[in-house]
């Protein structure tokens, strides 16, 4: 079954004439009063309905925001971690989603572990705010499993690490550096790029930073696009950018770095499986 969730009824018709892969496919950015904005992103909402109900089902999200960007959401996140999940950045063709949809996709760890991460960080500062609510208690063992007494409960929230929520262990897929390695003299490199293509075949790939995730997926998005451009590829859809310090205690399948490994496993407490140095 096709269900499309789109609020804008001729787009909507041109999607009917082009979709022909069974799923639900939903506009990020749609709105449903006058009071919403596209910037609110309901389409997410959406979406995370539609896993919830049919967790196998495809899953087709579609925005004219940057791909990198839209990965600093935490829901965003958690929906393209999912090998059955996938994005495609306006315009695009019959046959852009046709590639798209015909290509294999991987299950992200990573990127599952990061937006959980990042989820339980965000929403323990919300509760601990809230910590005087009469309902708060009840919230938080709700969503953090902690259990005793109110004032136990509490402090384990304050205590709470979200590094520690996931077994160490085996990280699958490629992680790449971005400064050094991705970003060469503020150029992206298209070696690295070409590689990511390549690998994207087989695993999933990330991009990862000991630095400002923020201010560089600001940086390198609009280049980092044009350069998978260039290769006539929208793999970069697929890959998100995350932040070394969560993943310390565990083994990365294979790491591109410029940092020689002895360096990068002692600043980051990780001890890849396999390092290709720049």
């Amino acid at each position: 079954m096709i269900k499309i969730i789109e609020d804008n009824l001729e787009f909507k018709t041109q999607l009917e004439n082009m979709i022909t892969k069974d799923g639900s496919y939903i506009d990020l950015n749609m709105i449903n009063s006058q009071n919403d904005k596209r910037s609110d992103r309901l389409g997410l909402n959406y979406a995370l309905e539609e896993l919830n109900a049919n967790p196998n089902q495809t899953l087709v999200l579609y925005s004219f925001e940057q791909t990198q960007i839209l990965y600093n959401d935490t829901k965003f996140m958690n929906i393209m971690a999912k090998s059955n999940s996938y994005f495609i950045r306006l315009p695009f063709s019959k046959k852009d989603l046709d590639t798209e949809l015909g290509s294999l996709k991987f299950h992200n760890t990573a990127l599952e572990i990061a937006g959980e991460s990042e989820y339980k960080t965000s929403l323990r500062a919300i509760l601990l705010h809230r910590i005087r609510s009469s309902d708060v208690i009840s919230e938080i063992k709700k969503e953090f499993g902690f259990d005793g007494t109110d004032s136990e409960i509490v402090e384990k929230l304050r205590a709470y690490d979200t590094h520690d929520v996931e077994a160490k262990g085996l990280l699958p897929g490629v992680f790449v550096d971005i400064e050094g390695t991705l970003l060469k003299d503020d150029k992206i490199n298209l070696p690295i790029v070409e590689m990511m293509i390549e690998y994207s075949k087989t695993r999933p790939v990330s991009i990862w930073t000991g630095g400002s995730r923020k201010d560089l997926t600001n940086k390198i998005s609009s280049g980092l696009e044009n350069a998978f451009n260039q290769f006539n590829s929208r793999v970069n859809n697929r890959i998100p950018i995350i932040n070394k310090q969560m993943f310390e205690g565990y083994e990365p399948e294979l790491v591109i770095d410029d940092l020689p490994q002895e360096q990068f496993e002692q600043d980051y407490k990780m001890k890849p499986k396999q390092y290709v140095k720049i």
